[in-house]
């Protein structure tokens, strides 16, 4: 995708490049995360997604996961990475690139 929207974050004091997938890609993820009995979204597929097609480690070499991060840092995580799949940006959490 040509006009990719990155954003750089700083979450427990390190750097970390969010690449956005697309809205096309985030509309897939809804729809495979979806639960078919609630239609309630997967918080779990749908964190794994983002830690692994999403976050990129800057100037370390940490890739962040759902079991490799402590609940604090965590629960950042989970504030982020919703609001800039479905808005592009981080709000607080900005950093200059």
């Amino acid at each position: 995708m040509d006009n990719l929207f990155i954003e750089y974050v700083e979450v427990n004091q390190k750097r970390y490049k969010l690449q956005h997938p697309g809205n096309r890609e985030v509309l897939k993820l809804y729809a495979r995360c979806t639960e078919m009995k609630t239609g309630m979204l997967n918080m779990e597929k749908y964190m794994d997604f983002c830690f692994e097609n999403v976050v990129f480690p800057e100037g370390h070499s940490f890739k962040p996961t759902i079991d490799n991060l402590p609940p604090k840092e965590f629960e950042e995580w989970f504030t982020i990475l919703p609001r800039y799949l479905r808005l592009g940006e981080v709000g607080q959490y900005r950093v200059a690139n």
